[in-house]
């Protein structure tokens, strides 16, 4: 299990005005800026980040310029599975694509999660 949500999106600016007002409610910060600061810079200035990695009043939201090795917005939606969440449509990584995420990643942390979803794929392959 994880304790964050983790969302691929390209940072332009129209986006980050979207992720703003998404989050804003919740009282984001930057979690891995020294002092966890506040979130008050503008759309256009987070559009020249990669990532944005805030903590709100309900959790971490990391979200994702690209995702290596899987790549853009684009590409990771091109594999994607679609599943209904709370009556919603919503993109989600595909199995093998986190275990390859999991594997570029390398922390041992990443490590363990990835011979988990190594065995969950092959149970499932099996039925």
């Amino acid at each position: 299990m994880t304790d964050a949500l983790d969302v691929v999106a390209p940072l332009i600016v129209e986006n980050c005005r979207r992720i703003l007002a998404a989050v804003g409610p919740y009282e984001p910060r930057f979690y891995q800026t020294l002092g966890k600061p506040p979130v008050t810079r503008t759309a256009e200035e987070l559009s020249e980040f990669r990532n944005l990695y805030f903590s709100t009043t309900l959790g971490v939201v990391d979200f994702l310029g690209t995702l290596p090795p899987i790549g853009t917005f684009r590409e990771v939606a091109a594999r994607s599975i679609v599943r209904t969440l709370h009556g919603l449509e919503c993109r989600i990584i595909s199995l093998d694509d986190l275990i390859a995420v999991k594997a570029h990643v390398g922390r041992p942390k990443d490590k363990s999660v990835e011979f988990e979803l190594r065995a969950i794929r092959d149970l499932t392959k099996k039925k």
